[in-house]
């Protein structure tokens, strides 16, 4: 059977784009396409809209791109050093941070994906919370695994958003965590009332 062996590091096939995107399709050159075509019939409301779009999906692959070049970054040295501990600070640093940016890009391209403004604010906001919830509430035992990167998405979002702002995620999530132990405990209660039913006949 014939195999491809040809080794040429200028030979190589990359990709670079936003997450979920199939090869070849650009979406931020869609959106600029029917920005023009819009603006062409004189929809500029239309035009902007789309060129909002083209924006933050520009955003979101450069956001995802700035976090895979940083995870690809190699420390010098197999152990840990007093020589190599700065870079690799710095490099985790740098890391949080990109994560952090990639999730702004998401909240802003979703929101620019809607069709009017209260639509937009709700899947910024429902991305923000579904990030914090991954990450942890601040001060949590997740969000200290995760290494504080719950406090700070919380940091970056009231600084940006406001402090009111960031507390209405805060509640929503708090609730959300409420509502999913109480369904499990029903759950757990549930199956043993009818484990002792079934289990006395």
């Amino acid at each position: 059977m014939w195999q491809y062996n040809y080794t040429n590091p200028d030979n190589e096939l990359y990709h670079y784009g936003v997450p979920g995107m199939k090869w070849g399709n650009h979406k931020y050159a869609k959106y600029e396409a029917k920005s023009e075509r819009e603006k062409r019939k004189g929809n500029i409301e239309s035009a902007n809209r789309y060129k909002k779009m083209a924006n933050a999906a520009r955003e979101l692959g450069q956001a995802g791109q700035n976090l895979k070049d940083t995870r690809n970054i190699k420390i010098k040295g197999s152990f840990i050093s007093s020589k190599n501990i700065d870079p690799i600070r710095k490099q985790r640093d740098k890391l949080d941070s990109e994560k952090i940016d990639l999730i702004e890009a998401q909240a802003k391209y979703k929101a620019a994906k809607s069709k009017n403004q209260s639509k937009a604010a709700k899947a910024e906001q429902k991305t923000y919370m579904n990030a914090l919830y991954k990450m942890g509430q601040p001060g949590s035992v997740a969000d200290r695994q995760s290494g504080k990167l719950g406090s700070e998405l919380y940091d970056r979002i009231s600084s940006k958003k406001g402090k009111n702002y960031a507390n209405t995620i805060l509640d929503k999530n708090r609730k959300r965590a409420i509502a999913t132990v109480a369904a499990s405990t029903a759950v757990a209660v549930g199956s043993a009332v009818l484990g002792a039913f079934f289990g006395r006949r």
